[in-house]
């Protein structure tokens, strides 16, 4: 008696074929993929690590630059903020100075970088009501604004805290963007009001930390 019966051979036979026929597809479709990919000429990847070898790529803007050291490690890349709206945003940390000024009606204040920040020079003497250099102070004295001009860009998000704050009242800090500016105003942490800066400073300075995104 044989031992297989008639037609198995020829089955599994069939059964190889079909499979290297399939074989044959995805090995042509992957060279047809590899074909199509310009400027590679060939050479796709070259050692052990997967580097990419002749390959050009066109579209990019200096926005999307990544940089790297003399050691091919990543160094900084732009345009890579998520949620920014600027494709060039930048992260930036500082601190708001504040004090009684020469005149006591009036503020001076101070910004300096804590972090890629920028530094707005000491103006003294800021009036109520009044542009006095890079910032702005409203008439009641509630609201200061870091004006987009003394910045490296118009501000995208700005956000920060109260500390320290030798002023001798229980503040809250809120500080914001508005028109590519930064605005902070002091409120009082027990009545939620508005507080006028030229008398909270009478007593002591305060000090606000701020972060914030700048689109260049």
């Amino acid at each position: 008696m044989p031992s297989t019966q008639p037609g198995m051979v020829n089955a599994k036979t069939n059964d190889w074929q079909e499979l290297l026929r399939q074989l044959n597809y995805i090995v042509k479709d992957i060279y047809a993929q590899i074909d199509s990919i310009k400027g590679v000429d060939g050479r796709i990847f070259t050692g052990g690590e997967c580097n990419v070898s002749d390959l050009t790529i066109t579209g990019l803007t200096a926005s999307k630059v990544v940089a790297t050291d003399a050691d091919k490690k990543l160094t900084s890349v732009d345009g890579m903020i998520r949620g920014a709206t600027s494709a060039d945003a930048h992260l930036r940390y500082g601190t708001l100075y504040l004090d009684d000024a020469v005149d006591a009606t009036k503020l001076k204040a101070s910004f300096t970088s804590l972090y890629n920040g920028d530094t707005v020079t000491l103006t003294d003497n800021i009036a109520k009501g009044a542009t006095t250099g890079y910032y702005t102070l409203n008439a009641a004295g509630t609201e200061l604004t870091i004006e987009a001009a003394g910045l490296s860009g118009n501000t995208l998000m700005a956000m920060g805290v109260l500390a320290p704050n030798d002023s001798g009242a229980d503040l809250v800090a809120k500080i914001y963007h508005e028109n590519n500016d930064i605005v902070v105003i002091m409120y009082d942490e027990l009545a939620d009001t508005k507080q006028d800066m030229t008398v909270l400073v009478d007593t002591g300075a305060m000090y606000v930390q701020i972060l914030y995104l700048t689109d260049a």
